[in-house]
């Protein structure tokens, strides 16, 4: 695929989703009551932000990477090349239904990939939507979409694939881990887990509060990157709690459940289950909920403890539990219990914060702030562990949907007569100085 006709339809493409912003606002709405601002700031923009890296930086990107070679095999040069893996399946969550599934998909095909792409079948509008825009765009060869169930994706799964992407839930991303492994597929699995909140001492406990409670009202606390629950010195647990109401009121005067801005809950099961959670421990704010419309305010929980079911997996919902500490070595064994986190979020004098950031394995997160880092092109962005393994947005993209080969061109004159036998000691003497060895 030449980079020209990459850079043609990737400003086609931008320009379309510029104008079906209304759209797919509506869609999204119908989806699961998500804000039109919510769908610029956590969908469309992040999509256009991926078109544009690839647009600027997609035909260096593709170039070969020279480096250096030994002396001994001079007169070569040493290059790395980087090729497409072939047919990509790329298997999208419902969550960010629309940036989540066309990012990788498109990180996928600018880099010489065919790709399928199976959005989620939760959030059908959406999954319609995007349907109907890469088939104006691509051609089936290059990028098509299969929407339908479990069942469909399932099937789709067990074909003969070069590589896959998912992104989901543990549970079902070990399945497809298990499935790729089996049959010698290269994967990514973009996963979950329980993302912490630090506030260490000298921190601004008003913006701690108020940043935490948006990082849980974004999609309702629906995100892979949401903080899951928020650990505080002991001292400071009352501060924080008043933060956190004065927050809540601010954000929503007229209560949450009266509010335009607050997402539904996906599925009658998924409120059920957070409804039973927030039965873990004491509301300290929040907690108003609506059966009827699924809704569910964000909730602040004191109480909780480590063994409770609110603390056994990922919440992904409004519910922020807040636990004390009494040192940072307490704190980062509490963390180290609940095991690779996707993401880390520490609020405290800067120099203290990234030290205890860069402290604690995490797949990313940030210092005095939230989600932030999942919506910069520029950064990779990816789990460890339990949370999942390999990487993509911008530049990291490429490299996942791309293979790296490495390439030694050589001339004909030039041979070296010690590489070849009978090996005499005044040979191995040579190559030895040589070597540097």
């Amino acid at each position: 695929m030449s980079s020209k006709p990459v850079q043609t339809t990737l400003r086609r493409l931008e320009k379309a989703i510029r104008e079906l912003h209304e759209e797919l606002a509506q869609a999204l709405y119908a989806d699961f009551g998500k804000s039109s601002l919510e769908t610029l700031t956590t969908e469309t923009s992040v999509v256009l932000s991926e078109i544009q890296y690839l647009r600027r930086k997609g035909a260096s990107l593709r170039k070969p990477r020279r480096v250096r070679t030994p002396l001994a095999h001079w007169p070569a040069r040493s290059v790395i090349w980087s090729e497409p893996w072939g047919k990509v399946l790329v298997l999208a969550p419902w969550n960010f239904p629309f940036q989540l599934a066309l990012v990788p998909a498109l990180s996928a095909w600018a880099a010489g990939n065919q790709v399928v792409l199976k959005p989620s079948e939760r959030t059908p509008a959406t999954s319609a939507l995007i349907a109907k825009l890469v088939a104006e765009h691509f051609t089936p060869a290059e990028f098509t979409v299969v929407t339908g169930d479990a069942e469909v994706a399932a099937s789709l799964l067990a074909k003969p694939w070069d590589f896959v992407f998912f992104t989901g839930s543990r549970e079902i991303g070990r399945r497809v881990g298990l499935s790729t492994s089996e049959r010698h597929i290269p994967c990514v699995l973009e996963l979950g887990g329980k993302s912490p909140a630090v506030v260490l001492e000298g921190a601004d406990v008003e913006l701690a509060a108020c940043r935490l409670l948006w990082g849980k009202t974004v999609n309702a606390g629906q995100t892979c990157v949401a903080p899951d629950y928020v650990l505080v010195p002991s001292h400071l647990q009352e501060a924080f709690i008043d933060a956190f109401r004065r927050a809540l009121h601010d954000f929503f005067p007229q209560g949450p459940l009266a509010s335009q801005d607050l997402a539904r809950i996906i599925h009658r099961q998924a409120w059920e289950r957070l409804e039973a959670l927030a039965r873990s421990g004491t509301i300290a704010c929040g907690g108003e909920s609506d059966r009827e419309r699924l809704l569910l305010a964000p909730t602040l929980l004191t109480g909780v403890t480590w063994n409770d079911p609110l603390m056994a997996g990922e919440i992904f919902g409004p519910l922020l539990p807040v636990l004390t500490y009494t040192s940072l070595e307490d704190a980062k064994q509490h963390i180290s219990q609940a095991r690779d986190p996707l993401a880390l979020y520490v609020f405290g004098p800067p120099r203290q914060a990234e030290a205890f950031f860069l402290s604690v394995p995490a797949g990313g997160g940030c210092v005095n702030d939230v989600l932030l880092h999942f919506a910069n092109t520029n950064l990779p962005f990816g789990g460890r562990g339990s949370s999942g393994w390999g990487q993509y947005h911008g530049a990291a993209g490429w490299r996942t949907f791309r293979r790296e080969k490495a390439l030694v061109l050589r001339p004909s004159w030039g041979d070296w007569p010690f590489r070849y036998p009978p090996y005499t000691t005044g040979k191995f003497k040579l190559l030895r100085r040589i070597l540097g060895s």
